[in-house]
């Protein structure tokens, strides 16, 4: 899996049908700028069984920009429960280029925009009718200086609380680019280097999580959260949070009980400008507890006794 981050701009053309008032909104440049990341990575290739042309499936788990304007304060988010994407590649496994400069890059998904107006204390949640496609030009991989133009516009988008869906802000047109250099925020890999077991070696009660804190290092950062499976499962439903938002380097598990493999990860999480948790993507750094040994013999050997408290 070919990961790869990057901070972002955006700008977008939008009208408020109740007010009437057609405004631009433009992320990435100010006092907010941090908060602009998005994430992705090129993966599974396959060859157009039509044209011959290799493709790549493009994952982006994380597309996130906030501003404030002389309106108000917003963010645009598009996240991985419905976005995916594509890249066209040459033969040596590049983004293709082609003499007409067509798009090789593509990206579809709903998106979310929150607002807060000037004066008001209320946050209107908004959400696209339809997925919103967006397509570009790479010339390199990962996609740095990549500008993604929406060409699904008009769309409206209707308030997450109206069961009617009737349309509040019209989106007419807008872009994404993504920027020269990878995301502080997202690249950071937060890595649990140690653990210890607790309680008796016969009866288990927890095992302590210990990881290096990146907040002097990414200043973004505001605390972590702990996601855990059991080591047999595999997919995103089975990682559950636990512990609640940490602030600091360790965490007890507190139901490890030594009869299974427990595989976790640390996600950096900031809170944004409306005061949304917004998490890191954790690259390659699960860490698995394995099970202990059944019996006090393959205990004495694998050199379990020593550690406990």
């Amino acid at each position: 899996m070919d990961v790869s981050t990057a901070e972002l701009t955006g700008e977008w053309e939008v009208e408020i049908l109740q007010a009437q008032q057609r405004i631009t909104l433009q992320a990435g440049d100010g006092e907010l700028s941090p908060e602009c990341n998005s994430w992705c990575s090129k993966e599974t290739v396959s060859r157009d069984g039509r044209t011959g042309d290799k493709a790549a499936t493009v994952s982006v788990e994380i597309v996130h920009l906030a501003a404030k304007n002389e309106f108000g304060v917003f963010t645009i988010s598009m996240l991985d429960e419905a976005l995916f994407g594509g890249v066209r590649l040459g033969d040596e496994g590049r983004p293709l280029l082609t003499a007409d400069e067509s798009p090789n890059f593509w990206l579809e998904g709903l998106m979310t925009i929150k607002l807060r107006l000037t004066g008001s204390k209320e946050v209107i949640s908004l959400v696209s009718k339809q997925p919103v496609l967006q397509v570009g030009r790479a010339t390199s991989w990962p996609p740095y200086n990549t500008t993604m133009r929406d060409v699904s516009g008009p769309n409206e988008y209707y308030r997450a609380d109206d069961p009617d869906k009737r349309p509040f802000l019209v989106l007419w047109g807008g872009s994404i680019t993504i920027g020269d250099k990878p995301s502080a925020f997202l690249a950071a890999n937060i890595t649990i280097d140690s653990f210890e077991y607790l309680g008796e070696a016969t009866a288990p009660h927890g095992v302590k999580l210990s990881w290096v804190d990146q907040r002097p290092e990414v200043p973004l950062i505001d605390h972590y959260h702990v996601l855990r499976r059991l080591h047999d499962l595999h997919g995103a439903g089975s990682w559950k949070q636990i512990g609640g938002c940490i602030d600091g380097d360790a965490l007890v598990d507190p139901d490890f009980d030594g009869r299974d493999a427990v595989t976790y990860k640390v996600r950096q999480v900031f809170v944004d400008v409306l005061g949304d948790e917004v998490r890191g993507c954790g690259i390659e750094t699960d860490f698995t507890v394995p099970a202990l040994p059944t019996n006090r013999e393959q205990l004495a050997a694998s050199g379990f006794w020593s550690g406990w408290r």
